[in-house]
């Protein structure tokens, strides 16, 4: 009798342990599969966006012609780079939230590439005044909307550690 008491435990221990490996799989799963990636998106739209903010601001405050045109080509290159981001990271938003939010973004991110860009060619006509009164103005306030948005993406809380705990 205590031998089949020992076994039936044994057998419902094991199942209860094959359960519970499976919710840390699947955790583990959507951890490896969504949040890691959305992670390493968000930390190079961060880069991006200093690239392309340091490449405006350069480019606005030279008066010298050749440091202008390396300053641009940082620009475009770093503009480019993100929009090849948002072109990736578009397949991956599944929630009504996070598409709200990735909308917001591209439309703010693309307001700030436009006034960056007037500042730019202000700057291209030796009107640095004007190109940083809209870098300071204009541009920044745009900026500040686009850093707001990419922070709010790694402040967003982290569901799967929260059904880790769950299981735990």
């Amino acid at each position: 009798m205590a031998i089949l008491a020992v076994i039936v435990m044994t057998a419902f221990l094991g199942i209860f342990a094959i359960l519970q490996l499976s919710s840390v799989n699947d955790v583990t799963t959507e951890v490896t599969n969504t949040w890691l990636p959305s992670v390493a998106a968000l930390g190079k739209m961060n880069a991006d966006v200093n690239a392309v903010q340091r490449a405006a601001l350069g480019h606005t405050l030279s008066s010298n012609k050749d440091l202008q045109a390396a300053m641009n080509t940082q620009y475009a290159n770093a503009a480019t780079d993100m929009q090849q981001l948002l072109a990736g990271c578009e397949k991956t938003v599944t929630s009504d939230e996070d598409r709200k939010r990735f909308e917001a973004f591209k439309g703010t991110w693309t307001t700030y590439l436009e006034s960056a860009g007037r500042a730019m060619a202000l700057g291209r006509e030796m009107k640095m005044a004007e190109a940083t009164a809209m870098l300071a103005g204009e541009a920044k306030k745009h900026l500040l909307e686009v850093e707001n948005l990419v922070k709010l993406g790694t402040e967003k809380p982290a569901r799967p550690l929260r059904s880790l705990r769950r299981i735990a």
